[in-house]
């Protein structure tokens, strides 16, 4: 055993690491017996009898007959009007800590996280590395590209703590909110001398560093597996950060709040940790969808009993994969993940149009952006690369006049880069119009 396991698993987070590592094993025996874990009774009986905001919510015998949906679906809104009732009663007791959701949606959330919790993550982590990454999570090295406009959060990753903790990981952390050809040189020499087996970031972070590389004339060993989180990954997009990295993208999902929920296989389907959350798909009219019909997503995290968030709407959409997936997984998959309710445009008339990532999954133009400004206005900002992207941007603007209206004007914006938000994400899909829908509303 090398020096850095020992320390980890020996002495520094010993106790946090066999614990998880236990639990993962765990969550492997009930799924390879095929067993329902209990996980979901006990965090619905413990929220009717210790959280106030559940206890007026949940009639524990119907529950019994009818299942999750006898309880009434959690929106954000919810969260932030019924916050303190929405805390366990034994939450101090449980040591539980708050937590901050980024905002990509323009609303952060605050909610509370217990140890339980955290211990599950990393227990899904363990599941990631080992059945879908095929890597040692104790043993592996990785490079994180991250960015944030957080300049205390640049300033506090320096701390010589933080620095032995990566170090134990093997993990090299950058904050990468602003990117240089020189940044991307120095990041070439680290890629090279280190040779990491995982790469982990946002997708339009990697993009970047990929494509200036290549512009570059520079080259890096291949990477074992490369996986991403938080922004929507275009075929473009994969295309170039699989070129210059050399290995598959496993893009995954998850939120702050409900941790990660799936994570994609070598055939693309998104495997969800349902030892860790329980998910529904759902219609407009709260009906289970069928496989291959897209729906809203709720999550229901099952480990956390600080806060419990039951039938938590996470302002996704997603559909059921059709068929077992080849991979051969045990684990219920999700064909696609679709944008927010934010991130989907509103018609004058009401309508609501979704699965717009579905236009940009077949762009080769790499950088672009839609943005509804109003009812009848949208503003399409992209990179021009290549000779063919006037015509495609073209042709996009033509589609989306055909969806919202004749009336509604397509404005064609050349621009040098596209800034990410201030969380650091790069949004494809912004509607200024659901955004104040949706401030309305609360």
């Amino acid at each position: 055993m090398d020096l850095r396991r020992w320390l980890r698993t020996n002495l520094v987070e010993r106790g946090r690491i066999r614990e998880a590592m236990a639990r993962y094993r765990l969550a492997r025996e009930l799924i390879e017996r095929e067993e329902v874990p209990s996980y979901l009774q006990r965090l619905v009986h413990h929220a009717a009898h210790r959280v106030p905001y559940y206890r007026k919510r949940i009639d524990l015998e119907r529950f019994q007959r009818e299942g999750l949906s006898a309880i009434p679906i959690l929106t954000k809104a919810d969260v932030r009007d019924h916050f303190e009732n929405l805390y366990s009663e034994d939450s101090a007791l449980r040591k539980a800590y708050p937590t901050h959701t980024s905002g990509s949606t323009g609303k952060p959330l605050t909610v509370l996280l217990d140890p339980g919790f955290h211990s599950w993550l990393l227990a899904t982590d363990f599941y990631l590395y080992y059945e879908l990454l095929g890597l040692d999570p104790l043993g592996s090295t990785s490079v994180v590209f991250y960015g944030t406009l957080n300049t205390s959060r640049q300033k506090a990753s320096g701390a010589l703590q933080r620095r032995f903790r990566l170090w134990l990981a093997r993990c090299k952390f950058y904050n990468t909110c602003v990117i240089t050809k020189e940044d991307v040189a120095h990041y070439v020499r680290v890629l090279s001398q280190m040779r990491p087996d995982r790469v982990h970031g946002y997708p339009g972070r990697l993009y970047w560093i990929a494509r200036f590389a290549q512009e570059l004339g520079l080259e890096i060993p291949p990477v074992r597996c490369v996986t991403t989180i938080s922004e929507t990954v275009t075929a473009a997009k994969r295309r170039r950060i699989e070129s210059f990295f050399g290995a598959p993208l496993h893009d995954t999902y998850g939120t702050r709040e409900c941790g990660l929920i799936a994570a994609q296989c070598r055939y693309g389907r998104y495997h969800v940790f349902n030892f860790a959350v329980h998910v529904e798909l759902l219609d407009a009219e709260g009906h289970p969808v069928e496989p291959g019909v897209e729906g809203r997503v709720l999550v229901t995290p099952l480990h956390n009993f600080s806060m419990p968030l039951l039938r938590y709407e996470v302002e996704d959409f997603a559909s059921w994969a059709v068929g077992q997936c080849p991979c051969g997984s045990p684990l219920p998959a999700l064909e696609a993940i679709r944008g927010r309710y934010s991130d989907t445009f509103v018609r004058r008339d009401g309508a609501v149009v979704r699965g717009l990532t579905r236009l940009l999954e077949a762009q080769t133009t790499e950088e672009i952006q839609l943005v509804q400004t109003d009812f009848d206005e949208i503003r399409i900002s992209y990179v021009p690369r290549s000779p063919a992207a006037a015509a495609e941007i073209e042709q996009l603007a033509k589609t989306l006049q055909g969806i919202m209206g004749s009336d509604c004007r397509i404005l064609r914006q050349e621009v040098a880069s596209i800034p990410p938000s201030p969380g650091g994400k790069h949004l494809h899909i912004i509607s200024e119009v659901g955004r104040r829908l949706e401030s309305s509303e609360d």
